[in-house]
């Protein structure tokens, strides 16, 4: 798929294959009454252009690259808060019930801000050690303060009324993370 940046050099090496390919069909006109060394030596200019075209997309490339990693590390945190959050639901709750709790905790990620992501799980441990606790939740913050924004939040507050019914059991776990 040909993006904004990619299009120019596409444009590019098209070019330049359609000037070697001119340059060939007028070699190859000249080289009928030719002896073959004057034949190899009208191929030097064609390999020359051939080996200088592979550099330059190549450096073209690696710039775009270089350039896209430094922007994504420019939005990106060197360091994320995780929330992780593990529940375990009343044995009187039904999948259904279940599945409005995952559907609401998930949809706060597009009622807060501070909410960078959100993924979440069903414990696969075979050690035995969960004691109980069968969801596990994470979103992501990027500050203390987003995090600390979400908590008193009034859409925060309407999924604890959603969850309230259902929940067993509750784990909260908060951490910076580090590389």
């Amino acid at each position: 798929m040909l993006n904004s940046l990619s299009f120019p050099i596409f444009k590019k090496q098209f070019a330049n294959l359609l000037k070697i390919w001119i340059y060939r069909a007028n070699l190859l006109r000249l080289m009928k009454n030719q002896k073959p060394m004057k034949k190899l030596l009208y191929f030097i200019p064609l390999f020359l252009a051939l080996s200088c075209t592979d550099k330059t997309e190549n450096h073209s490339k690696n710039e775009t690259t270089e350039n896209n990693q430094k922007e994504i590390m420019a939005t990106e945190p060197d360091s994320v808060l995780r929330h992780n959050v593990f529940f375990s639901f009343k044995e009187t709750s039904s999948q259904e019930d279940i599945q409005s709790v995952i559907d609401a905790f998930r949809n706060l990620q597009n009622e807060i801000e501070g909410i960078k992501a959100f993924e979440y799980g069903l414990n696969s441990s075979p050690e035995g050690l969960n004691q109980g606790l069968t969801h596990a939740f994470v979103l992501t913050f990027h500050s203390d303060e987003a995090r600390d924004a979400y908590l008193p939040h009034p859409a925060h507050a309407a999924f604890g009324t959603i969850l309230g019914p259902h929940l067993d059991k509750v784990t909260v776990v908060d951490y910076w993370t580090r590389p």
